[in-house]
């Protein structure tokens, strides 16, 4: 594949700028909880992420026209920002994971009990 012109990289890139201000605008600050909506926003994410990577490998970086280049040093300071809501995003997901399972245990312990304390009448 040959590269694109300066104009549809440079659009492809502000549309993946655009799209990870949005995910990080709407997710980053929040607790992970599971939603469908989270779910779709980072199959998005990694689709934006899958398009760029591919413009990428084309030598877009040594292109010439200044928009793309600009375009490219926000994209990089997205990733850094991305970087460290994905991982905030997984120490939240953790500590939910967490919370659940210290929850399956209770329920299981009261399970538990129910079940011994009926077989005891």
């Amino acid at each position: 594949m040959e590269r694109m012109n300066s104009r549809n990289e440079c659009e492809l890139l502000r549309g993946a700028n655009q799209q990870l201000d949005r995910f990080l605008m709407r997710f980053a600050p929040a607790a992970v909880s599971g939603t469908k909506e989270e779910v779709e926003a980072i199959l998005q994410l990694q689709r934006t992420l899958k398009s760029v990577g591919a413009l990428l490998r084309h030598d877009v970086q040594h292109s010439q026209d200044g928009e793309v280049q600009s375009e490219l040093a926000i994209y990089r300071a997205n990733l850094i920002k991305l970087r460290r809501a994905l991982a905030a995003l997984q120490d939240s997901a953790a500590s939910c994971q967490a919370r659940l399972l210290a929850r399956q245990r209770h329920l299981n312990a009261a399970q538990a009990w129910c079940v011994a304390s009926q077989t005891t009448r």
